[in-house]
């Protein structure tokens, strides 16, 4: 099986990018008084969610900066896409928005798809993974 290889400067924008969206998301209290009840005190429900996901993109980024045989990265990108299927159910159990506070109601009900969109591609892309980890010839693809 042949999965491409990451480019060191691809891991290193997504390490800063990581790193700037979780402290962002976590000065929630800062930013929430801007959002025009969109964003709701729910949120905090889930936060540990988000959190767990994105700090296991940036440690398996961070760690694939030093160490990158192909097994290796495709058990990153599992446990990457299993912390995101997690976020993904808790955010659409809690569901902390609501676009009815500026009138577009209609939203609410988009963003519940996208979150369904998003636990099923985060859920294909684990078997994907779990197929490239169990995968006795797994190698990157040459350039």
């Amino acid at each position: 099986m042949i999965m491409k290889e990451k480019k060191t400067s691809e891991l290193v924008a997504s390490i800063v990018f990581g790193v700037i969206f979780i402290v962002a998301v976590n000065a929630y209290p800062l930013w929430r008084p801007y959002t025009q009840g969109v964003v709701l005190p729910s949120l905090v429900l889930a936060l540990w969610a988000i959190n767990l996901s994105s700090l296991a993109q940036l440690a398996g980024n961070l760690s694939l900066l030093f160490y990158r045989p192909a097994r290796f990265n495709a058990a990153v990108q599992l446990v990457v896409s299993l912390t995101s299927l997690v976020c993904a159910i808790v955010l659409f159990v809690v569901f902390p928005l609501d676009f009815g506070a500026i009138g577009l109601t209609w939203l609410n009900a988009v963003m519940r798809i996208v979150f369904i969109i998003g636990m099923c591609g985060a859920g294909l892309a684990a078997i994907v993974q779990t197929v490239q980890v169990c995968s006795p010839r797994l190698t990157y693809k040459t350039r």
